[in-house]
Order: C-alpha cells, then structure tokens, then sequence
C-alpha cells in the first residue's frame, strides 16, 4: 500500500504566483490526490507549469471541478498544466 496525501481546496484563487522551476501556483508531489473546486488560477509564472505541475513518477491524478486558467505563463512547457512525467 502506497501513502497517499490528500488535499481538498474550494472556492479559492491563486493569483500572480511565481516559481523558479515548476508549478507557479501549485506542485503536485508523487504521492498528492488533490480535489480542487471552484478555483480561479490568473497570472501565474513559472519554468514549466506556470498554474500547475505534476510531478514525475506520480500514480495519483487531481480531480478539477469549475477551474478557471487565465493568464498563466511558463518558460518551457504548459502555461496551465504540466505533467513532469506521465505513468501509465
């Protein structure tokens, strides 16, 4: 059996976030099972994932229920979104 993590995030905004490497707003580590409802993500930067990253080696998937990317911004890959790696 795996550890497993989980966060539950409603109604929420992350707005001008920035990281120097991945997920502006949000990293999600291997082992995270996040449900998000209801978020806004506007303005946010970052290398790669500029909203959100998914870390390499995850076996987890987020769950997004009425999300909102606007504006978000990434060096390399995936202005919204970005998956490090994915695992079948």
């Amino acid at each position: 059996m795996t550890d497993t993590s989980t966060v539950h995030v409603f109604a929420s905004e992350f707005t001008n976030n920035v990281a120097i490497l991945n997920g502006g707003a949000v990293y999600q580590d291997a082992i995270s099972v996040p449900y998000f409802s209801s978020v806004i993500f506007t303005g946010n930067s970052a290398r790669s994932g500029g909203a959100y990253s998914v870390a390499a080696g995850a076996t987890n998937c987020f769950t997004f229920d009425h999300i909102t990317f606007t504006n978000n911004i990434a060096n390399i890959g995936g202005g919204a979104l970005f998956f490090m790696e994915v695992i079948d």
